[in-house]
């Protein structure tokens, strides 16, 4: 082995810098290349340097790397447990300031090496800190711009790939390469950009990869970019610096061209004068032609088929009520009906009753009985017949002719007659006219909804003081018979809630959970933050009509109308009956990926309402046994397990009265002290323990013996070190940060 020369090794670098990537062809040169001098001696300094490596086939590039780095024999694997002599000593790059120094002949020796307890040894340093690694990202990416994601894969920097791909919480989905992400880390982005076009404001590049020298466009699309303010001055000035027009179309020189290219194509300057635009332009007109024909005959049939609808036929509006007519009176109500008494046909008879019913609705009816004394009637009269429309001259003959003639007949007559004058008043004669309970969902079914309340909604500042309060009366005497409107989910809305558990990878936690509205209603009857359960608050409505006249009053002035449902959320918004909270199936299944994605089994001794039910098995695919202490709860979870197949068991059993078990791993959402009260005994008292969430967790950790543990909580004092999330407001509470514990 020949002696290291210090000289020999400084021209060496002196060449790498001053050449860069054609450091070997000036080495390699003999003096040939103009540009290059004649290095033989320091080629031949490499090569016998590096004798050792002329059995093994290999390149210049690594005998220069063990030249430099004093390698005076064949390299060997590092790990202990091999030590083979390697094929070939390969470097990335000779001038790499963390060049990958340790080598291995295979997959296996780098997996044993990684695991042993020397394996700071063999692989480079890491980067504990943010800001340390932000700074190594940055330089790699200035130094290697076309090779960062080949090396960030390689085993040296498995630490920094992975938290790359944790460091952005917008980009969980995988589709979004090392390129996308570093950009966002090294640019600090929190969320996509906006488009620049004014008024525009959409998200520029979701679900899209970028090059990260390049960065995302300042446009949504091209439309956009062509109204860009920036692009217009840009054009318009490329223009006028060619043209010395704004727009090319304005120069001489360009529709001169045109003309040329044209004639020289078609025969014609214009397109406008060949036969192929003619007979465009006959077949155009022949088309329009037709269609206003088309439109004129629709219509025409339209008004006839409106008039005779009028006179003898029924609206969606009639068949509605209809259907209420006959879900009390049964096939004793006629529809259209006619008789000697009353010759006209009758939209409802009610047989029992004798009842002649008429519905006038339509605005053509107007509104109110005329009465041809009345100056205000004569002047709606004079507006009407001031419009010109078949529509007004139909509407003139039924309020002032066909109604009266109604009227009079049925008086003559003595007949029991009543008219209906908008879907409201047809309720509530219905449910305070008979001894059958109509149910709510009855009188909601169709498009034309029964506002119980008020259907023809006005501004509150416009009524009178008399009409607001026969308003309140009225929804208030209905309101009486109304039971708790359990809200309910659409078959629909449940099986995209299971196909999104199933197969999608973006969260959110914000929404709430068909399943969980369609198969717990005894949300709606457990208690929060010390105020009653909206279930209670209901029935307690019903014995105070001052309470009732101020949520009515609450939710006409943010809602401008009134349902059940507006009610029904209107007291929990109004912090009068707090609704409960649970853990969202889509939130359980990121959590669960994140933190146990081993784990086989996940066992929850508060089962509650069954969002992490849900997400563990949906979502995850993992087998879930719970328990909770009532019994209604678990009868929700086992119809749930039934319905749809789940690998679960839920059962009654209290937590103070369970012994010892073990168990792979365990998640649950322990109670928040008293903010909320699930739990009740025979006389109403409650019978939840009030714990906070570390003596909870105390209790969990003494009876269960697991694997792995991870708890939501809302605050902790003695288990601080143990928090690795904080759920801000994508939690399921929506309203306090919520903490993550890991055990």
């Amino acid at each position: 082995m020949i002696d290291i020369n210090e000289e020999y090794e400084k021209e060496i670098k002196s060449l790498i810098e001053k050449f860069g990537p054609h450091w070997r062809r000036s080495l390699e040169s003999k003096g040939k290349d103009s540009r290059h001098k004649s290095n033989e001696h320091l080629l031949n300094y490499v090569l016998e340097r590096t004798h050792f490596l002329d059995s093994i086939q290999t390149d210049l590039k690594t005998r220069v790397v063990c030249c430099l780095r004093h390698v005076t024999e064949v390299p060997r694997c590092q790990n202990p447990k091999c030590g083979k002599p390697l094929s070939k000593y390969f470097i990335d790059n000779v001038v790499e300031e963390h060049p990958r120094e340790t080598m291995f002949c295979s997959h296996k020796c780098i997996y044993e090496a990684r695991e042993s307890p020397d394996a700071f040894i063999y692989f480079d340093k890491q980067y504990p800190t943010k800001e340390e690694k932000i700074e190594f990202l940055r330089k790699l990416v200035t130094e290697k711009p076309r090779s960062f994601q080949r090396i960030l894969q390689g085993c040296n920097y498995k630490e920094v790939a992975n938290w790359i791909y944790n460091a952005v919480p917008k980009l969980q989905d995988k589709i979004y390469n090392v390129s996308t992400r570093l950009y966002w880390i090294l640019n600090g982005l929190k969320d996509f950009p906006t488009c620049a076009c004014k008024g525009c404001n959409k998200k520029i590049g979701i679900r899209k990869n970028i090059e990260i020298n390049r960065g995302y466009a300042k446009n949504c699309s091209a439309k956009c970019a062509a109204n860009n303010p920036e692009t217009q001055a840009h054009f318009r000035e490329t223009s006028n610096r060619i043209y010395h027009k704004d727009n090319p179309w304005q120069a001489e020189s360009v529709k001169s061209k045109i003309k040329e290219t044209r004639k020289k194509k078609t025969g014609y300057e214009s397109f406008f004068q060949t036969p192929e635009c003619r007979e465009l332009s006959k077949k155009a007109l022949h088309e329009k032609k037709e269609k206003a024909d088309i439109e004129r005959k629709n219509k025409k049939e339209k008004l006839e088929r409106i008039k005779k609808e009028q006179l003898i036929g029924s609206s969606i509006a009639e068949d509605q009520i209809f259907e209420w007519l006959k879900y009390v009176f049964k096939e004793d109500v006629v529809q259209h009906y006619k008789s000697d008494k009353y010759p006209y046909s009758c939209d409802f008879y009610i047989k029992p009753l004798d009842l002649y019913v008429e519905y006038n609705g339509l605005w053509t009816h107007g509104g109110h009985p005329y009465d041809s004394s009345s100056k205000e009637d004569a002047k709606i009269l004079d507006f009407m017949r001031s419009k010109k429309s078949q529509y007004y001259k139909n509407a003139i003959y039924v309020w002032t002719n066909l109604d009266v003639k109604k009227r009079k007949t049925a008086k003559e007559n003595h007949l029991n007659f009543i008219e209906w004058w908008n879907m409201n008043e047809a309720a509530l004669w219905i449910v305070n006219n008979s001894n059958v309970h109509v149910p709510f969902e009855l009188l909601m079914k169709y498009k034309f909804k029964a506002s119980i309340f008020n259907l023809y909604l006005v501004k509150e500042s416009q009524k009178e003081e008399s009409e607001k309060k026969k308003e309140i009366s009225e929804a208030y005497s209905l309101f009486l018979k109304l039971d708790f409107p359990f809200p309910s989910s659409t078959s629909k809305e449940i099986s995209n809630e299971v196909e999104k558990l199933k197969s999608s990878t973006q969260y959110s936690d914000k929404l709430y959970s068909p399943i969980i509205r369609q198969y717990c209603p005894t949300i709606w009857k457990c208690q929060s933050h010390g105020t009653m359960s909206p279930y209670d608050y209901w029935n307690y409505l019903k014995s105070d009509f001052d309470a009732f006249k101020r949520l009515y009053d609450n939710r006409m002035k943010y809602k401008g109308k009134i349902t059940p449902d507006i009610l029904r959320e209107g007291m929990n918004i109004a912090k009068l009956a707090g609704k409960v909270t649970y853990l969202k199936p889509m939130l359980a299944k990121r959590l669960i990926k994140t933190y146990l994605p081993n784990a086989t089994e996940i066992f929850n001794p508060f089962n509650g309402f069954s969002g992490i039910m849900l997400g563990a098995t949906l979502g995850c695919n993992k087998h879930y046994v719970g328990q909770d202490l009532n019994s209604d709860f678990v009868a929700e979870a086992n119809n749930m397990i039934s319905d749809f197949s789940l690998d679960a068991e839920v059962k009654v059993q209290d937590i103070f009265m369970d012994q010892e078990k073990e168990y792979e791993s365990l998640f649950c959402c322990p109670p928040y002290e008293d903010l909320e009260q699930w739990n009740y005994d025979s006389e109403g008292k409650c019978v939840d323990k009030n714990l906070t969430c570390d003596e909870w967790i105390d209790v969990v950790l003494s009876k269960y013996k697991c694997k792995q543990y991870l708890f939501v909580v809302d605050k902790t004092e003695k288990y601080k070190d143990k928090i690795v999330e904080v759920l801000g407001n994508a939690s399921h509470l929506n309203e306090n940060c919520e903490l993550v514990l890991r055990f």
